[in-house]
């Protein structure tokens, strides 16, 4: 039986390469096809800092990076301008010739490009690039609640690396109060920390129950408080703050990535920036609105 290999010659002015939030506002900036090489979610903790317009995209302002990301992955596959968006694909670059090339267990693609942007350089062939990582590692530390007084509180922010943020977020566990929130600490942490028992999740754990014992945050009661009002002004005795550790999740974070080929660029702007800058053009895509309302 022969092969089913199929053959597409694509000119494209524009092409981005991604998988994450990035890419999906570039293609729709500059009107042209994604080429997956690392579907990227945003992790659903993550939340714009400036709460951007985002009625554009039928979604309220207080929406999640995740919300959007999901919003316009919707988007561009309605559109058919997402490629290989869930099967494993080598891509090549001819930067001389301007071609790219996506290859897939049954399919090639090809494009003939002009400019060609990259928000992730994962899985790319064929042309000489030079990466540089930042230092410090963004580590997400994620810790269910056992016993915790009710709070509205929704983060505390420190001016340490170390538990840099606390955000408390609605449980997503089966069987759960609506009230119940658990929590997630970010940390930037180097490799040698990452190795050491004192940026462990142990240690997390333990000064992360300090810092909400001094935010006013105690265990559930424990019945009524015999010594009250005598000797003691707490009605209530309390349980100690108990916290299960889930999960760490830990990512490396770009600081550079630079091509040799000047018609191929890295792209690294703020999510929340292009959004702001491209505010206009969002409204007027007609086909946004067709999609969305």
């Amino acid at each position: 039986m022969k092969n089913n290999l199929r053959n597409a010659s694509i000119r494209q002015t524009n092409v981005v390469i991604g998988g994450d939030l990035k890419s999906l506002l570039l293609s729709i900036i500059h009107h042209c096809p994604l080429v997956v090489n690392n579907l990227r979610p945003p992790s659903f903790i993550e939340r714009f800092g400036g709460f951007p317009d985002l009625s554009p995209f039928g979604l309220d302002n207080n929406s999640s990076k995740l919300d959007l990301w999901k919003r316009l992955m919707y988007i561009l596959s309605i559109e058919g301008k997402i490629l290989n968006a869930q099967q494993f694909s080598t891509i090549e670059i001819n930067a001389k010739e301007k071609i790219l090339t996506v290859l897939s267990e049954r399919n090639k693609t090809q494009f003939q490009y002009e400019n060609l942007y990259v928000t992730d350089p994962s899985n790319i062939r064929g042309t000489r690039f030079y990466t540089k990582y930042k230092k410090k590692q963004k580590v997400y530390d994620f810790f269910n609640v056992k016993s915790a007084t009710r709070s509205d509180l929704e983060e505390i922010q420190r001016d340490k690396d170390f538990i840099n943020h606390i955000l408390f977020y609605p449980s997503l566990r089966n069987k759960t109060h609506s009230y119940v929130k658990d929590l997630c600490i970010t940390s930037y942490l180097t490799e040698d920390q990452l190795d050491c028992h004192d940026h462990s999740d142990t240690s997390v754990r333990l000064v992360v129950k300090r810092i909400l014992k001094e935010n006013g945050i105690r265990g559930t009661k424990n019945g009524l408080n015999p010594n009250y009002p005598d000797k003691s002004d707490q009605k209530y005795k309390y349980r100690p703050i108990s916290i299960l550790y889930e999960n760490r999740v830990i990512q490396k974070r770009l600081n550079s990535v630079k091509f040799v080929s000047d018609n191929i660029e890295y792209v690294d702007m703020d999510e929340e920036q292009m959004i702001l800058d491209n505010k206009k053009l969002f409204f007027d895509c007609n086909y946004i609105r067709r999609l969305v309302c």
